[in-house]
């Protein structure tokens, strides 16, 4: 009996442990790629689309795109303390650089931390954009995904690391259904905003319509209701494909 019981204490333990390495970053992938786009259009005003290649890969490559944290201790860019005071260095050194990142972060680079990337995924995009920046930007202009993984693989990963360019394309290419749904929502968005472009406003009729929706209490809730249009290394790229055919299977049914 006591036996068993060992047996069974040791499977629960092996079990949450287990459950505890594969847990992610609590980020949507749309929220990242809105992110990359939007760190990609303000730090390389040039080669944009190569670009925005090189920071969503790179997020795909290094933690499934927020989704594979494990025992981590980084970021969802997985920027390491060299990589991090390198980019402080240079954020010293480059006036006009600085405050680029300051109007695009809303913070002063003196007060950020390497401890705060690991929480911050907005910020740690935005630092791994401003060492690519510094490491890459003006000597070279990537304007495919082939092109941007081996950036990736020469500035990120490096030759100490043992990913590969292929790996990295791999990988990326597993997020593409992320990718074609973000930019569903932005099309979606953009016509939204087209459609009210031009449109006089009236403010006596406006304020007389709030106060109408204020007063009637007895609306249908169902009604107020808005619908969204749209809701390291070898384990990454199983946990990706798993993934993906199980949402293939649950879809099919």
């Amino acid at each position: 009996m006591r036996k068993k019981i060992v047996i069974c204490f040791w499977f629960c333990f092996s079990l949450f442990s287990f459950s505890a390495e594969i847990r992610g970053y609590q980020v949507s992938q749309k929220d990242l790629i809105h992110w990359s786009h939007e760190a990609a259009e303000r730090v390389f005003p040039d080669s944009l689309e190569g670009w925005k290649h090189v920071l969503i890969g790179t997020l795909a490559v290094e933690t499934n795109l927020g989704q594979f944290k494990g025992n981590s201790i980084y970021g969802v860019a997985q920027m390491r303390k060299s990589g991090f005071q390198f980019v402080q260095r240079e954020l010293q050194r480059r006036e006009t650089e600085r405050e680029i990142f300051e109007k695009l972060s809303g913070r002063n680079p003196d007060t950020v931390s390497l401890k705060m990337l690991e929480s911050d995924h907005r910020l740690s995009i935005i630092y791994m954009a401003f060492y690519y920046k510094f490491c890459a930007y003006g000597k070279l202009h990537p304007t495919n995904k082939e092109e941007a993984a081996d950036i990736w693989k020469k500035y990120y990963n490096t030759k100490f690391g043992t990913g590969t360019p292929q790996r990295f394309l791999s990988i990326y290419a597993k997020q593409q259904r992320y990718l074609d749904e973000y930019k569903k929502s932005r099309e979606v968005d953009k016509d939204a905003f087209m459609s009210t472009e031009g449109e006089a406003i009236d403010p006596i009729k406006e304020i007389e319509v709030l106060e109408n929706l204020e007063s009637n209490t007895k609306l249908d809730t169902n009604t107020q209701e808005i619908k969204s249009t749209k809701k390291v290394e070898n384990f990454i790229e199983l946990l990706s494909s798993n993934k993906n055919e199980v949402e293939e299977k649950g879809i099919s049914k």
